[in-house]
């Protein structure tokens, strides 16, 4: 995975996706996070990492908490970033 890649982190509390913005020892960094949740039509994003918290356009996350980090399947990145911008991908 590389810089700007959009990713999915899974941690002990839910799984994430955002823009990979920056890996360090101990955390990695995620632009524009948000919650993967499921609905009755299907998964859905939060308004960012929480449905209760403000919304902030970078989290890091603690390594010491994610299980693993993959990119992101294109079809759920579309999704991403139609909630992230927007703007609706064709």
């Amino acid at each position: 995975m590389n810089i700007n890649d959009v990713v999915t982190v899974v941690t002990v509390a839910g799984e994430y996706i955002g823009r990979l913005k920056s890996q360090g020892e101990e955390t990695v960094e995620l632009d524009n996070p948000r919650g993967l949740m499921q609905g009755e039509n299907g998964i859905g994003f939060a308004p960012s990492v929480c449905m209760t918290g403000d919304t902030t356009n970078t989290v890091h996350f603690n390594k010491s908490t994610i299980l693993f980090t993959v990119k992101t399947l294109p079809e759920v990145e579309k999704a991403w970033q139609q909630a992230t911008s927007g703007i609706v991908l064709t």
